[in-house]
């Protein structure tokens, strides 16, 4: 009786699990098929440049930035696409997308608070899951890491897909930028990884927008 209760037992903890891996399965095969080869091509490109230096302003191999790694992974894959230099402005350049519907090589914005209207201080490209490549201050490289502790503070944006309809703006966003004069620089510069570390709230010290936009007028 034993033996028949444990063998009972033990096909149903399978039959329970076997779902489960299914499931999980079934959705790494939906991403791997519905990413555009562009996509993939790019989210190849940015592993490849894990290990270079974080510079300040960087742009190249030699020393990057956030969004100067996110430029050069975009310019450099495929027929290359054009995309503005710094995270905010990226933010605007790109269409706004679900985390669902986010694919490898589409980037990742990180913002001041969960308004997807606030600033934009810090990107990646997004690898999957909860997975980017970055260029940090923390750790002084380009990285492969988690952004999952940025929580409900993270969208995304493609160029590639999801495309038939534009979206708008929040209105807080474009609120925000109404006023400001554009010229030869985009409106209040991001923070970059050095964001960290005050946690999501930006740079040690520069706790106003307009301390955020003296600290950097040329890079991530």
């Amino acid at each position: 009786m034993r033996r028949t209760w444990l063998a009972g037992a033990t096909v149903a903890v399978t039959a329970i699990s076997i779902p489960v891996a299914t499931a999980s399965t079934a959705r790494a095969a939906t991403v791997a098929a519905t990413t555009p080869a562009w996509n993939k091509v790019a989210a190849t490109l940015a592993k490849k440049l894990v290990g270079d230096r974080y510079a300040y302003g960087g742009t190249s191999p030699a020393g990057f930035d956030c969004s100067g790694l996110t430029q050069y992974v975009y310019r450099h894959t495929g027929g290359g696409k054009s995309i503005s230099r710094t995270a905010d402005e990226q933010f605007l350049h790109l269409k706004r997308i679900s985390r669902a519907a986010a694919r490898p090589g589409d980037l990742v914005f990180f913002h001041d608070t969960s308004d997807p209207g606030s600033f934009v201080y810090h990107v990646g490209v997004y690898e999957g899951d909860d997975d980017m490549v970055a260029a940090t201050t923390s750790g002084g490289r380009v990285e492969l890491q988690s952004f999952s502790w940025a929580g409900a503070t993270v969208t995304f944006g493609t160029l590639t897909h999801e495309l038939r309809a534009r979206w708008q703006k929040p209105p807080s966003y474009r609120a925000r930028n109404s006023s400001i004069s554009r010229g030869d620089d985009p409106p209040y510069p991001p923070l970059c990884a050095r964001a960290r570390g005050r946690g999501r709230g930006g740079l040690p010290g520069a706790k106003t927008r307009s301390e955020k936009q003296s600290h950097n007028r040329n890079g991530c």
